[in-house]
């Protein structure tokens, strides 16, 4: 399987957007913003019971393509029962292939219990039995299964979490599975407070490059064409700049007028991006303005009554463009 055999939007643009952190807040007013700003993916989760097969529905209906995230509260380390995961099939079937289940491992507020007692070796083995048995039935239902995205730096560097977990499928017989053609690497790509073009480390937006030769030197390291890789998407499932992020003390913070400059660079970067670089997921569309109620996200929605006019700057500019 090629890259070109992954299922992509007929109207590609490579320009991803996060829904909401919601479970089950609607679609529908925000079909015609997505559209008119150039959004061909977009990222959404569900429950397990499959809250958001109606917004698949309805995003497929104007040729965006859904990634859903399959939610579970603290999965880890106890996993998806078979059950869980039954409603993946479903997604599959109205046209949905790509699923996320496990979520920023390299947290611990993403773990029930067990965390950090269990070492940075058990933490890999865990998430990667875990996430193993998740995608054999992901891809038994005809899906593509995504990686666990990592949270940029974390409390487990998600670099060496990355590459201590692909390190561990290949050399624990999974190969077959993630070169099959069934899945997909995430990644959470936040720029934090750093320019579009910064590469000084992995903590930016061109994260994505810094997983993919990961991937390579992962392939090389057991005998495999690194050449592989180019065959393996990544898609971004959160990322983007937030207004008011100065997690660097060497630049400044996140303006509104940075945000929408960056979000611009960003979205033209993905008219000529790497063949294996399927999409973005800019963070987070809308919050309360969606009807989630979460106020620890407010700040972060592109679309909210904080804003002058109800929404950021980079709304205008992306429909401008």
């Amino acid at each position: 399987m090629s890259l070109t055999d992954y299922p992509q939007p007929p109207h590609n643009t490579g320009i991803g957007m996060h829904l909401t952190a919601g479970l089950s807040n609607p679609v529908d007013p925000w079909l015609d913003p997505l559209q008119s700003m150039g959004i061909s993916w977009v990222k959404l989760l569900s429950d397990v019971h499959g809250s958001g097969l109606r917004n698949v529905e309805l995003l497929l209906s104007r040729g965006i393509m859904p990634v859903v995230r399959v939610y579970k509260h603290r999965a880890l380390p106890d996993g998806f029962t078979d059950q869980e995961l039954a409603i993946v099939g479903e997604f599959v079937r109205r046209g949905a292939p790509y699923i996320q289940t496990h979520n920023e491992p390299n947290l611990d507020g993403e773990w029930a219990r067990d965390f950090w007692e269990l070492g940075a070796e058990g933490r890999i083995d865990v998430t990667a039995r875990q996430w193993t048995r998740d995608a054999e039935r992901i891809t038994a239902a005809g899906g593509i299964a995504c990686t666990p995205p990592l949270a940029p730096g974390g409390h487990h560097d998600d670099m060496h979490f990355l590459s201590d977990l692909l390190r561990w499928l290949l050399s624990h017989g999974q190969a077959s599975l993630l070169l099959g053609g069934r899945v997909a690497i995430g990644c959470h790509n936040y720029t934090l407070n750093h320019p579009p073009d910064y590469a000084a480390d992995s903590n930016g937006f061109l994260k994505f490059r810094f997983y993919h030769q990961t991937l390579r030197a992962r392939l090389a390291e057991v005998g495999y064409n690194p050449a592989l890789a180019e065959q393996v998407p990544i898609l971004s499932l959160e990322g983007g700049a937030t207004v008011g992020n100065g997690d660097d003390g060497n630049y400044p913070r996140v303006t509104e007028d940075m945000h929408r400059d960056w979000s611009v660079q960003m979205c033209r970067y993905m008219a000529t991006a790497e063949q294996w670089y399927f999409c973005t997921a800019f963070w987070l569309l809308a919050n309360r303005r969606a009807g989630h109620d979460n106020e620890m996200w407010e700040s972060q929605a592109w679309y909210s009554d904080r804003w002058p006019g109800g929404q950021l700057p980079a709304v205008g500019a992306l429909m401008a463009e």
